[in-house]
């Protein structure tokens, strides 16, 4: 086991201004270490924003040398850390001390140095949940020792970076981001790319990454959602543990390459020979080629792709005949047969959450004067039958734009709407049903918790406000498809109306974030 490096001290807490500090070119590759002077780290360490942390080794201390430096590697190679650059030293699938690391294979330095002498800029990206709200300091148990997460991956990091040192004596420039929270910052969402692209062109002298140099760039991980039989027999597991990673490059965009391609014997000697022929062109043909170089097959694309969603032609010609249907029901008063007198319609939604009902309802019910009623908003299904009970009494039309997964659900609503109507009053009963798939619904659910940060970190807006949503944790749209019933006419619908997905944006911005992978 290598020796054990010198304790740190617990690192000092930033200042709400120093939090909040936009960030020069100089400081961000410059980060003045938290640590004393006799407990210097390799790797110099800050947090931002409660979210990031952000590790930078082999840092440049003098202006000329930044953009001397920036100048000369203008491409991006990022990757991903455990699982790509570095694995686990033994047989527990998590690490359990900072010495606890390998490389990924042992190519894996000399292509560092080759990227960073074909002029790419090395910087890893990673997903480590939690690991700030534990413990910064060890702490001893009955026979075990508990070391804090943090510590954890800061030792690991550190490791990798002093053995890139004493095998190297041009030291390579090393970024490390680490998205701490399940936020924007967290892959598949691209927080942390933009956070870097955002903090290293700051200078007025930098001009910002080039469509040229971006196509060169590219981003390597083996969260890549693989199995063995769709992408080749030798893959060391039955299949990776996420697609975050592929994900993760598809938001940027940028091109996606897989740790066993990169690392390839083959993918070494084609980028040797970019290295000698000097010829960017020949090099954007390698990266096009490196999975068939390397002898895989091309990494499948993620099951769900929120880009289908906004051209479903049948979908909007369907929403357009319900949205007819509803108001001229709603605005015409039918002939009415003895004993009804008048009319009143009762509009029940069923879907899970964020399939689009509430959208649905204030976009084409609510400016009908139809009465809306949400549990959300009312607090308890006894506030709700009340409020429903009121306005059928006063001869209004009424929507339920709750989820109502099953008939015991709906049928509380349709019987307080027919005591309360009277036996004078016509009560047309209508299901909307929004057939919407779980991953979709999901997919809605993180793009509306998210949004603000999109617009922020993505289009620089800080101007959007948070959603006024709750946050619906996972399990509930597992419940609700577990709960599920289809409306059905036997049910007391006297219509229903099954109503597809069609996203409506209120920007060019928010349809693009929409169209990110957010899980």
């Amino acid at each position: 086991m290598p020796p054990k490096r010198p304790a740190k001290k617990t690192d000092q807490k930033l200042s709400a201004k120093k939090q909040s500090k936009q960030h020069s070119l100089d400081t961000f590759l410059s980060i003045e270490p938290q640590t004393t002077a006799s407990t210097a780290s390799l790797v110099q360490w800050k947090v931002l924003h409660n979210s990031l942390l952000i590790g930078v080794a082999n840092s440049l201390t003098k202006e000329h040398l930044q953009k001397s430096y920036l100048a000369q590697h203008t491409k991006i190679a990022a990757f991903d850390f455990d699982g790509t650059l570095a694995g686990v030293n033994g047989s527990y699938v998590f690490p359990k001390h900072g010495d606890d690391w390998r490389w990924f294979c042992p190519s894996v330095p000399a292509t560092l140095r080759l990227l960073h002498n074909l002029g790419y800029r090395i910087v890893i990206f990673s997903n480590q949940s939690g690991i700030l709200d534990q413990p910064k300091t060890s702490k001893k148990g009955l026979n075990q020792t508990v070391v804090a997460k943090d510590a954890i991956f800061k030792g690991r990091v550190e490791n990798v970076v002093k053995s890139l040192t004493e095998t190297d004596t041009l030291h390579i420039p090393l970024t490390f981001i680490a998205a701490t929270s399940k936020d924007f910052f967290r892959k598949p969402c691209p927080g942390m790319w933009h956070y870097y692209i955002q903090e290293v062109y700051t200078s007025d002298d930098l001009a910002s990454l080039s469509d040229a140099d971006l196509a060169l760039s590219f981003y390597c991980g083996d969260a890549a959602g693989r199995t063995r039989s769709n992408w080749h027999s030798t893959l060391p597991h039955p299949k990776d543990h996420s697609d975050c990673d592929h994900k993760f490059a598809l938001n940027i965009p940028l091109r996606f390459i897989v740790p066993e391609v990169l690392f390839s014997s083959k993918s070494s000697i084609a980028l040797n020979e970019c290295l000698e022929s000097k010829t960017n062109d020949k090099l954007n043909d390698v990266l096009d080629k490196l999975e068939s170089i390397a002898g895989f097959k091309p990494i499948p694309w993620p099951e769900f792709n929120p880009n289908l969603f906004t051209s479903l032609t049948d979908s909007s010609q369907t929403l357009a005949k319900v949205v007819e249907t509803i108001t001229n029901r709603v605005t015409f008063t039918p002939e009415m047969n003895p004993p009804f007198q008048s009319s009143v319609n009762l509009i029940i939604c069923v879907g899970s959450p964020a399939s689009g009902k509430s959208s649905f309802v204030t976009t084409y019910l609510t400016p009908l004067g139809i009465t809306h009623i949400n549990q959300d908003t009312l607090g308890t299904k006894n506030k709700c039958l009340k409020v429903l009970s009121e306005a059928i009494g006063s001869g209004k039309s009424v929507v339920v734009d709750n989820t109502n997964p099953d008939k015991t659900t709906r049928k509380a609503f349709i019987q307080a709407a027919k005591e309360s109507a009277g036996t004078e009053c016509m009560v047309h009963v209508i299901a909307l049903y929004f057939d919407t798939e779980m991953e979709l619904c999901r997919h809605n659910n993180a793009y509306r918790e998210l949004r603000h940060f999109g617009h922020k970190w993505v289009f620089g807006n800080s101007d959007q406000k948070k959603s006024d949503h709750a946050h619906v944790p996972g399990m509930v749209f597992h419940m609700y498809a577990k709960a599920h019933q289809e409306p059905d006419h036997d049910e007391g619908f006297n219509e229903i109306f099954r109503v597809g997905f069609h996203p409506v944006f209120e920007s060019e911005h928010d349809e693009k974030l929409w169209k990110l992978h957010y899980l």
